[in-house]
């Protein structure tokens, strides 16, 4: 009889604490990055790792967008004293302080910085153009180039 007041305790103690099951959400996405405008601009951007035309590779360009929180502020303090060693190190540390706001990966803002940069490195090209897209973050990557 002990067995099955036990088993009745373990059974009722188990199921009464389980977490509900949390069904993934449907999400459909379609994107689509319109390159006329930096075509009108004389730039060139291509996913295709080769091309018809001769070009002076500029170097590799990689770009990240994360979403997260904003930062309200973010505070570097001195340099710490160890009282132990009577030295003082050359790390520093931070406080950082976040609101509520959440900011999301934007897939057209990271496309525009990369096209900046590039720019500022004098390339009018990327070739070999690749997207990484997830829920949470955004990746592009390429080769700058000048035609």
């Amino acid at each position: 009889m002990k067995k099955i007041y036990f088993a009745f305790a373990l059974i009722a103690s188990l199921s009464s604490c389980s977490a509900p099951i949390v069904k993934p959400r449907y999400i459909k996405d379609v994107y689509i990055f319109d390159y006329s405008k930096y075509a009108d601009k004389g730039f060139f951007f291509s996913e295709s790792n080769s091309v018809n035309f001769n070009y002076i590779p500029i170097g590799s360009i990689n770009a990240y967008n994360e979403s997260g929180y904003e930062v309200v502020s973010s505070v570097k303090e001195r340099e710490r004293n160890d009282d132990v060693l009577m030295a003082e190190h050359s790390f520093h540390t931070s406080t950082t302080r976040y609101g509520d706001k959440l900011i999301l990966a934007d897939r057209s803002d990271l496309i525009d910085e990369v096209y900046k940069q590039a720019l500022k490195k004098g390339a009018n090209g990327i070739i070999n153009l690749k997207f990484v897209f997830t829920t949470k973050n955004v990746t592009i990557s390429g080769m700058a180039i000048k035609k």
